[in-house]
């Protein structure tokens, strides 16, 4: 063996170590954030951020007065509507009418922050049962043991080592990306509702006055209900996308050397990229399913 080839081994091998480490950087995040997930998913918004929820309720009393004056509005500009109208009679059953539908839009805005609160903690207690322990098997102390067995020279050294060290950065950055993105997703979500809620009055107000006026009702308790179920659908997309690829054949299994190492590492991000893909198409399923 020549001298240079101990020096190429040790480069080489170094090489498939920053590879190694690159991995397993990536999965102790993925990990970490596996437990934020598993933390966050199963808690209302209100408990996670007690200071926003106050603040969304102060800025909700607020609307709540402008919403309770355009209900009223509304209630004037339906009732002129349908009572003017020549080609309909206005009955008493149109003014019982009117009445419920006025009561209904009061109580909506009265009682609207307690049912809000009731949705939020039941669609966290959903997700919670379903979500359980998202936790992973995989672990990558041993993952380029195969590829060291089978080296003789210097230069499969250096080609080896260059193939796991580029190997190890995409999968360690995959990893990452994939569970920080997961994290982002949720949060993201949490910012959406406290945005949403503080509308509802002024929403909901539209009810009063019936016909068109009634869409903007409508569209807010699409778009809350949506955000209700985007965390179950988060929930379920973590849970499917970790049973499918532990319950399927293994990449692993058949392969050894360089290409074991290489699907090796395929096998350990392609159910983090499903779940995060998942999870990042979660509000877009929902709105498909829902028909909203």
């Amino acid at each position: 063996m020549a001298w240079y080839d101990g020096v190429l081994e040790a480069f080489g091998n170094g090489l498939i170590d920053s590879g190694q480490w690159f991995m397993e950087i990536g999965i102790g995040v993925w990990k970490a954030s596996a437990n934020i997930v598993t933390s966050i998913i199963s808690v209302s918004p209100i408990s996670y951020a007690p200071d926003a929820w106050g603040i969304v309720t102060t800025v909700y009393q607020s609307f709540l007065g402008i919403g309770a004056s355009l209900m009223s509005l509304y209630f004037v500009i339906g009732w002129c509507r349908e009572s003017i109208d020549i080609k309909n009679s206005f009955t008493l059953e149109n003014m019982f009418r009117f009445f419920l539908r006025l009561s209904i839009t009061a109580g909506l805005l009265t009682s609207g922050l307690g049912l809000i609160r009731e949705f939020l903690y039941l669609s966290s207690a959903v997700a919670g049962d379903i979500s359980g322990t998202l936790t992973t098997s995989y672990d990558a102390g041993n993952l380029f043991t195969s590829v060291r067995e089978g080296l003789s020279g210097g230069a499969e050294w250096i080609a080896s080592g260059l193939i796991c060290f580029l190997g190890g950065i995409i999968g360690g950055f995959i990893i990452v990306g994939s569970g920080i993105g997961i994290v982002i997703t949720i949060m993201r979500r949490f910012f959406k509702i406290f945005l949403c809620i503080p509308f509802a009055p002024v929403a909901l107000a539209g009810f009063a006055g019936g016909g068109g006026l009634s869409q903007t009702g409508i569209a807010w308790i699409k778009t809350f209900f949506t955000y209700c179920l985007e965390v179950v659908v988060i929930a379920l997309a973590l849970v499917i996308a970790f049973k499918m690829f532990s319950s399927g054949t293994s990449f692993f299994a058949s392969e050894d050397g360089l290409v074991g190492a290489i699907l090796r590492i395929c096998e350990i991000c392609l159910p983090m990229l499903t779940a995060a893909a998942c999870v990042k198409g979660a509000e877009e399923t929902v709105r498909r399913c829902m028909g909203l």
